[in-house]
């Protein structure tokens, strides 16, 4: 993502972020012995199962004030065509950071001993 940032492909870089943090926030929810079924509101529900699952090694990692403004701000990049937004650079080296800090606390539930099982 470094690099399209670096690019100036911001959109790009922000989209491929949030997906990576929600494949790590689904690799928690994995690890514990869940899976959520793709239905309307999955992505809320991935969020919050895998922040509640963290919460003592990593708190906020997957929280409602990260995981909502970033998926929101997917959504729209995605889907609504009627509605345009530009994410700056800012907002992807933002985003690149929550990434970042999701796959280290996916990583380190994932390598734990023992998990809570779901």
């Amino acid at each position: 993502m470094q690099v399209l940032i670096d690019g100036g492909s911001y959109r790009l870089a922000y989209s491929a972020a949030y997906d990576i943090m929600r494949h790590a926030a689904e690799a928690v929810v994995t690890r514990a012995g869940a899976r959520i079924a793709a239905t309307q509101g999955v992505h809320e529900a991935v969020f919050a199962l895998a922040d509640a699952l963290v919460a003592d090694d990593t708190p906020g990692v997957f929280a409602p004030r990260r995981a909502t403004p970033a998926r929101l701000t997917r959504h729209r990049l995605e889907y609504i065509s009627d509605v345009p937004i530009d994410v700056e650079e800012p907002d992807a080296r933002q985003a690149l950071q929550w990434a970042t800090e999701a796959v280290a606390a996916a990583t380190a539930f994932a390598t734990r001993a023992s998990v809570p099982r779901i």
